[in-house]
């Protein structure tokens, strides 16, 4: 039997990933709102290796089996009580070792990942010398999990070329796990004015299409209509009205000019934030 629901699953039977990608969605005033997506998280500690070759000092069998045993225990007892208070709607596809790959609903896979950095910061004592990247794949439920990982595991190894400690999600290139936070919450408040009709979804696809002609010009990939992305996007913003049939509040184009790293002259006022195709990609999908 196909469960369509998370009510179907009688006690104690498994939930499937048809019914796991459900919990993503949300419901507002009757409607359902949201995509079923699915979270494939892969991370693993950076340079533990080094740390065990270098950073104990001299050799010694003691220390080494100590902090092996403690990175063992973080992620085989400490991970899944994390997980049963934060997503109990999860599957932990293992996790031991210095290393970890679980599934999640997409929104909750997102939110979990900056909690889990988060709490590890605070297990090592926030040392800078012990930190982890992270790979994450959004995928349908019915996408066979191999592909999924194969994504995962591109986009982690991409965080390790990048420096380490970092996170790579949605974006084409990692972030650092500051700028990943950060994304999340302006996910946050273009999710709220695509709630209260401040914007519409159409406005946000647009903004997707600037920005993704920003990162052409920028890598020296642009095509001739992407070098005019800056004036494109103050004509769009200028000309977007609420529901209500009101020019767009100042906090809402702030924050528009803030992803693309604009002036309130809309002149170049510094790199974009890392985060902004991750931004309006969560609101976009929590509002389908």
């Amino acid at each position: 039997m196909t469960l369509t629901t998370p009510e179907a699953i009688a006690t104690g039977e498994i939930e499937t990933f048809e019914c796991l990608a459900l919990e993503a969605l949300e419901e507002e005033g009757g409607r359902v709102r949201g995509r079923p997506l699915l979270a494939l998280l892969k991370g693993d500690v950076d340079r533990l290796g080094q740390i065990f070759a270098r950073g104990l000092g001299r050799f010694d069998l003691a220390r080494r089996m100590a902090l092996s045993r403690l990175m063992d225990l973080y992620f085989t007892l400490r991970l899944p009580h994390l997980l049963e208070r934060h997503a109990p709607q999860s599957y932990t596809l293992y996790a031991g070792g210095d290393d970890f790959v679980l599934i999640l609903p997409w929104r909750q896979g997102l939110a979990f990942a900056r909690h889990l950095r988060e709490d590890f910061a605070a297990f090592t004592g926030d040392n800078p010398d012990v930190t982890f990247s992270l790979g994450i794949a959004l995928f349908p439920p019915h996408l066979p999990v191999s592909i999924a990982a194969a994504e995962a595991e591109a986009r982690l190894e991409r965080a390790k070329d990048d420096g380490r400690n970092r996170v790579s999600a949605v974006e084409p290139r990692s972030m650092t796990w500051e700028d990943f936070a950060a994304a999340l919450e302006a996910a946050e408040r273009f999710n709220a004015w695509l709630r209260d009709g401040t914007l519409a979804t159409g406005a946000l696809h647009r903004l997707l299409a600037l920005e993704e002609a920003r990162r052409r010009v920028a890598a020296g990939q642009g095509r001739g209509p992407d070098f005019g992305w800056r004036g494109k996007l103050a004509y769009h913003v200028a000309r977007q009205r609420t529901a209500a049939g009101r020019p767009l509040p100042g906090e809402v184009a702030e924050a528009i000019r803030d992803l693309f790293g604009l002036g309130p002259d809309w002149r170049v006022n510094g790199p974009p934030r890392p985060g902004a195709r991750l931004a309006l990609t969560h609101a976009l999908y929590r509002n389908r």
